[in-house]
């Protein structure tokens, strides 16, 4: 009995000293978890603190725009001259400005005269400098290289994704006796206007050539610019 009794209060201490270390791992592993949520805030709190500052690094970035811009006006008014050309190249306003005239249909030749008026006009000051006929037409080259690019970007992506078919509409225009026609492509999200051309006679055939014509510029210039071989669309 006395051996039993010496077995049973072994037992009963190897059973308190497991008792406590179950309690000692618990308390650790609660440890552990209230280090691992104390680490989660930490990690928020400094992506938090990150987005902040790239946030307040925008702001700034754009507040010392715009004091450039102010700077400018400021010049420009003491100076009382418009400036229209910076960095070898006309501003991004002048440009703007033209694009906006053509697209009401202003002549060429007149664009400039157009701004010069303006400008002077509401600003009592000098135009520094106007594109000239030959810029201005560049400047239209450009801007259907764009309209073209733009369209055959949405024709691809619906290529692509199995969408409707695109289909090509033609709009007429007269203007001072000689007909124009405008080629619109359709698109799941709107229609796309690539441009207006003179229109030599108004027979379907000349029309199809025409639409044609568009199309295949479009399928260079994807080419060209390395978007897309021109056997894909």
């Amino acid at each position: 009995m006395n051996e039993q009794g010496k077995i049973e209060n072994e037992m009963e201490k190897q059973g308190e000293k497991i008792e406590g270390l179950i309690s000692a791992k618990i308390k650790l592993q609660k440890q552990c978890s209230e280090l691992r949520r104390k680490k989660i805030n930490s990690c928020e709190s400094l992506a938090s603190s990150r987005e902040t500052i790239d946030r307040q690094w925008l702001e700034i970035r754009e507040l010392e725009t715009q004091n450039i811009d102010l700077q400018k006006i400021v010049e420009q008014a003491e100076t009382g001259v418009v400036e229209t050309f910076a960095e070898g190249k006309y501003t991004d306003a002048v440009c703007e400005v033209v694009m906006g005239l053509l697209n009401l249909n202003i002549d060429i030749r007149s664009v400039a005269p157009a701004i010069k008026i303006v400008v002077e006009t509401l600003t009592n000051s000098k135009v520094e400098r106007l594109p000239s006929y030959g810029t201005i037409n560049k400047l239209m080259y450009e801007g259907r290289c764009i309209s073209l690019l733009n369209a055959g970007h949405e024709m691809l992506r619906e290529k692509m994704e199995k969408e409707p078919a695109n289909f090509v509409l033609n709009d007429g225009i007269t203007k001072a006796r000689k007909k124009y026609k405008t080629t619109i492509i359709s698109c799941s999200e709107g229609y796309r206007q690539v441009g207006l051309e003179m229109l030599p006679t108004e027979d379907s055939d000349t029309l199809l050539d025409m639409n044609k014509s568009v199309l295949t510029e479009i399928c260079v210039l994807m080419e060209k610019w390395s978007y897309v071989s021109s056997q894909t669309l």
